[in-house]
């Protein structure tokens, strides 16, 4: 899976508002299986998605170092990402 690091990025907060420890291989996990459903995989672009959102996430921690990202907000990244990077069918169906 991805080899890309979460600087900065260490926690992520979820929908029931908990906090756990950020982890960019489960946003490739979520992607493979995305694409796979959608029939849109494609070797490595899980990982290009995933690094993407992960270097998108960081910048913004960067600008402002109280910055948590949350799970919607990751997905909207993903999505985002997705169109981006085209693979339409993942992006509208997760």
């Amino acid at each position: 899976m991805s080899k890309a690091q979460s600087p900065g990025l260490t926690e992520i907060i979820k929908r029931d508002g908990s906090r756990v420890p950020f982890d960019t291989k489960k946003i490739a996990i979520a992607v493979e299986k995305a694409m796979r459903a959608a029939g849109e995989y494609a070797e490595h672009a899980p990982d290009i998605v995933a690094d993407a959102v992960v270097k998108t996430l960081a910048a913004r921690k960067n600008v402002d170092t109280s910055f948590i990202p949350s799970v919607e907000g990751v997905q909207d990244e993903v999505e985002r990402v997705l169109m981006l990077e085209e693979f339409p069918t993942t992006a509208k169906g997760r």
